[in-house]
């Protein structure tokens, strides 16, 4: 058995949860990204009420995460984003987010994992001491990290690490016996998939060629043609905000508004009247015309009013390329992918055969029948 398997989920482990997880970060306070649980009453939603920390938010096959449980893992996950100094707040605060939504999903996605690699035996109580407390050891030094002060400050202590980490050595053993990673994903396959995307991309290719042409005449009918911009821009445009009343008109623009520092140059560097070239952008090719231009003002030497620009446009999507996403080792990506896609069916299997309950009910059971249905035998 490889001891680098439970190693590499050092810190989500140290946190108390894998990498998959499902519950919003503000776990109880309802919020737009975390509406409340309901009962209706009357045809009226009502919230119910805070949950007790012993209350239990799921069981799987009888193993229950309560929410004192919950709380716990996302004080963990707080503590060790805090860490990480050098991480902006707002990136902090969308992962602490994202973690919470995924918390729940992700227990019940281990819970029958673990209870499947339990059934299946075939591991050695010392073994897994041994794994277990050996990485414990490595994720406390990799996060510098002292045995007291860990316990002394950490929620949880190492009590919750090594949890964590005996249900990721479960997991490992478990998907390791039973997922067979396709043989056929080798050099020869990652060659044939890069041929592949080639040849899509030369079809791709071909095809912005024409779409480019489109725009190159739309420019020669509004500039050498002295066709009306309005008129072409019905005509051709493929934007589908474009109102087609024969201006082409786009919108006012504030100079600090066009975040695009070359367009926003080559858009204030017109006046009222010109028309552009045309201008490439991530999704496709535009002409402009500026209806309108409002210099910047100014009060003494300090500016206090932007330029603003009043402007028409003819758009033109363009295709984007297939950019094929691999590391410096494409085939270990492949098979990583597959062994993925592998676990991913196997737990949508064991979940159908488990008893989940939520006694609480979900978000998604609005009804109070349905959450009394939900109460499950081994909670009683």
């Amino acid at each position: 058995m490889k001891k680098s398997a439970i190693v590499a989920a050092a810190f989500l482990a140290l946190c108390g949860c894998s990498d998959n997880t499902s519950l919003p970060a503000t776990a109880w306070t309802p919020t737009m990204e975390n509406p409340p649980l309901r009962e209706v009453k009357e045809g009226k939603p009502m919230t119910v009420p805070e949950m007790k920390p012993d209350d239990v938010v799921v069981a799987v096959n009888g193993v229950t995460l309560t929410k004192r449980d919950v709380d716990l893992k996302l004080n963990r996950y707080r503590w060790f984003l805090a860490r990480h100094r050098g991480m902006e707040e707002q990136q902090r605060t969308a992962l602490y987010r994202h973690y919470g939504k995924m918390l729940v999903n992700e227990f019940v996605n281990t819970a029958v994992l673990v209870w499947a690699s339990r059934e299946a035996g075939g591991v050695d109580e010392a073994t897994l001491r041994h794994e277990v407390e050996t990485s414990v050891e490595k994720t406390l030094k990799q996060n510098n990290l002292q045995r007291d002060y860990y316990e002394a400050h950490v929620p949880g202590g190492i009590a919750a690490t090594a949890k964590s980490l005996e249900e990721s050595y479960w997991v490992h053993v478990y998907l390791t016996n039973n997922i067979v990673v396709d043989p056929s994903i080798d050099a020869t396959l990652y060659t044939n998939i890069v041929k592949q995307i080639d040849a899509e991309n030369a079809v791709i290719a071909e095809s912005n060629r024409v779409l480019r042409a489109k725009i190159e005449k739309a420019l020669v009918r509004v500039t050498e043609g002295k066709e009306d911009f309005g008129k072409v821009a019905d005509e051709v445009s493929e934007d589908i905000l474009l109102e087609r009343d024969g201006t082409g008109f786009y919108g006012e623009f504030n100079e600090d508004t066009i975040q695009d520092e070359k367009l926003r140059k080559a858009l204030f560097a017109l006046s009222a009247g010109e028309i552009s070239g045309i201008l490439d952008e991530d999704d496709g090719w535009s002409i402009y015309k500026v209806l309108d231009y409002k210099p910047e003002k100014f009060n003494g030497k300090e500016k206090v009013e932007d330029a603003q620009i009043t402007l028409a446009r003819i758009f033109v999507a363009k295709e984007e390329l297939i950019e094929p996403v691999f590391s410096a080792d494409p085939v270990a990506d492949l098979k990583n992918s597959d062994f993925k896609k592998k676990t991913d069916m196997l737990v949508g299997e064991l979940r159908q055969k488990a008893k989940i309950v939520y006694p609480h009910g979900t978000n998604f059971w609005n009804t109070s029948t349905a959450k009394e249905k939900a109460k499950p035998s081994v909670m009683k």
